[in-house]
């Protein structure tokens, strides 16, 4: 797990990072690079991946928004944490799937809880499933996984990198195997993952690949419910 920290306070940088170590976990190897000079973390981000980035918003003449930006570009898993003074930013920042928003003044109150539901999460989105498929047994990272939908008497598994075909006796086990992992039926034919979809309306659901999928009318309630609750909790709760 390769953990960023960027932020032009050197003091504060170093705390995080501090705290980070002290947090560690012992089943969960980590590195973390610090950088506290905007060039060095333009160049950083260029060359190398992260999984986990605390960015402050204001990094010299760097934006911080800009730089997760980059980073969710080169690893689209990449959990973002922006650690600001500056909560004007805040809407800004959640048009990007970022995982958390903190504020520096409730930083030392909320940092334990908040890395360790980034911990929680990046276990979860790098999780693996074994599927049954028509080319055998597969592999699967359920946070790549954007759809399962049946059509006569197969099974399509939609990923981020391509589709997979599979028998739909299969579809049970799969099912129950992906509802932990933000997984939800918006028709009886169609299991969506909710950490690809961008809005939900009133007939369709939108993902951020841009296709839309119907919605249908017995399911429009809970799903939109459900992803409201989803929202709420990744972006904002710190519990």
């Amino acid at each position: 797990m390769r953990i960023l920290v960027a932020d032009d306070n050197k003091i504060e940088a170093n705390e995080v990072a501090s705290r980070i170590e002290e947090l560690r976990m012992k089943n969960i190897k980590h590195s973390i690079t610090v950088c506290v000079d905007e060039k060095q973390l333009r160049y950083d981000v260029k060359i190398n991946t992260y999984d986990i980035a605390f960015l402050d918003i204001e990094i010299g003449k760097t934006n911080g928004i800009s730089i997760a930006e980059k980073l969710l570009k080169k690893n689209p898993k990449c959990i973002i944490i922006f650690i600001s003074s500056y909560p004007s930013y805040i809407t800004d920042a959640l048009e990007l799937d970022i995982f958390q928003f903190i504020c520096k003044e409730k930083l030392k109150e909320k940092f334990d809880r908040v890395y360790y539901r980034a911990v929680k999460e990046y276990q979860k989105r790098y999780a693996i499933c074994e599927f049954n498929t028509t080319k055998g047994k597969r592999t699967f990272i359920p946070y790549d996984i954007i759809s399962v939908e049946t059509f006569y008497n197969n099974l399509r598994i939609k990923t981020i990198q391509g589709s997979h075909y599979s028998n739909i006796k299969n579809i049970k086990f799969i099912r129950e195997s992906l509802e932990p992992f933000d997984f939800i039926l918006i028709h009886q034919s169609q299991f969506i993952n909710l950490n690809h979809v961008q809005k939900v309306s009133r007939h369709t659901v939108v993902m951020k690949n841009g296709q839309e999928y119907p919605l249908v009318d017995s399911r429009r309630k809970q799903v939109t419910q459900s992803f409201a609750e989803f929202l709420i909790r990744v972006k904002f709760n710190d519990k």
